[in-house]
């Protein structure tokens, strides 16, 4: 499976912000880590496995952040971490998802807690993976390098960060997805304040996730860290995974950790907190089926419908005999008309 297609939204100053949706279910956002480059990412297997992961299980929105892959390079000096968390509001406003799972990861997830912390009624919960707090120097010495030797830089990075993937393939990619200067831009504005205090203010839930050193190889995995942030966030929930993907691939029974983790924490959530959309209406119509009921009335074919949704014609077919056998229409037109009659278009 390829990524989907790349679209865009564009911010009053003119910054294209790149994305992707794909997958149906619980709406689920991915904010990058500092490369970020989705398309690229996934197609060329560095993040596929992860990707096809959140986007089986969840309607998963993915973007490269201003500066980053496909969308406007050119960090202007001033770029600050505001300038990312506009961009996140934004891209979830342009989709109308009302309530959503944020997924922040590495320094970057600064974006996500700051958003969550300012829209708590937004967010169904927080996932941190490998939260790394700039502002605390713990990726000092890479960026040391990468102001002093760029290519060395990268490879480092490679070889420490991405050790589930041949270096012969990230590297390029890693070196695709960000220049020099908007890398340092990028770091410069994750670490100019401490994201501590923002961090005991969530009041929304979060799940803190990391690999086990020991087990990871990785000397920058971040299990100490992990542990001192789920300790300051409020009831949050810590899990340290034993494998270098991170939960990802899935265990002896078929099932991936990471992914269950998730899925096991919205679960335990109280009624009034569960995600919006999930069960069905009065008419027995899923939050899915809704949406495909009124692509239909708008007159979309079964494969328009399919490009719209970023989901298999199969998967589009099923919805519309569910509709037919739900709403007791017999074809299309008497499923639009039941659509207006209910006022779903």
């Amino acid at each position: 499976m390829e990524a989907p297609p790349v679209q865009y939204v564009q911010t009053s100053e003119g910054v294209s912000i790149a994305f992707c949706v794909a997958g149906e279910g619980v709406p689920l956002v991915r904010i990058p880590s500092m490369y970020g480059h989705f398309s690229l990412m996934w197609n060329r297997g560095v993040l596929d496995h992860e990707f096809r992961a959140l986007s089986e299980n969840f309607q998963a929105v993915l973007f490269d952040c201003r500066g980053q892959g496909s969308s406007t390079r050119g960090l202007s000096e001033t770029t600050s971490l505001e300038d990312y968390v506009r961009d996140l509001e934004l891209l979830v406003d342009h989709l109308a998802l009302k309530r959503f799972v944020l997924l922040g990861v590495s320094a970057m997830a600064k974006i996500a807690v700051r958003y969550a912390v300012e829209n708590p009624d937004r967010v169904i919960a927080l996932i941190l993976n490998q939260y790394r707090d700039a502002y605390r120097g713990t990726r000092t010495s890479l960026f040391e390098t990468a102001k002093s030797d760029w290519p060395l830089h990268i490879q480092s990075d490679a070889r420490l960060g991405w050790t589930w993937v041949n270096p012969e393939t990230v590297v390029p990619v890693l070196s695709d997805s960000i220049s020099q200067g908007d890398f340092l831009r990028e770091y410069l504005a994750m670490s100019a304040a401490s994201g501590d205090d923002m961090l005991t203010r969530l009041q929304v839930p979060v799940l803190v996730t990391t690999i086990r050193e020991a087990s990871s190889g990785r000397p920058i995995a971040g299990e100490e860290e992990a542990k001192r942030i789920a300790a300051i966030i409020p009831g949050a929930r810590l899990i340290i995974f034993d494998d270098i993907y991170g939960g990802l691939n899935p265990d002896e029974q078929g099932v991936r950790p990471a992914i269950a983790a998730i899925q096991n924490l919205l679960a335990e959530l109280p009624p009034e907190a569960q995600p919006a959309g999930t069960s069905p209406t009065s008419d027995g119509l899923s939050a899915r089926e809704v949406e495909v009921l009124r692509l239909l009335a708008m007159g979309r074919s079964n494969a328009q419908i399919a490009e719209a949704l970023v989901i298999s014609p199969n998967t589009v077919n099923r919805h519309v005999s569910n509709i037919y056998a739900k709403t007791g229409s017999a074809n299309r037109a008497e499923a639009a008309t039941y659509a207006s009659r209910h006022g779903f278009v």
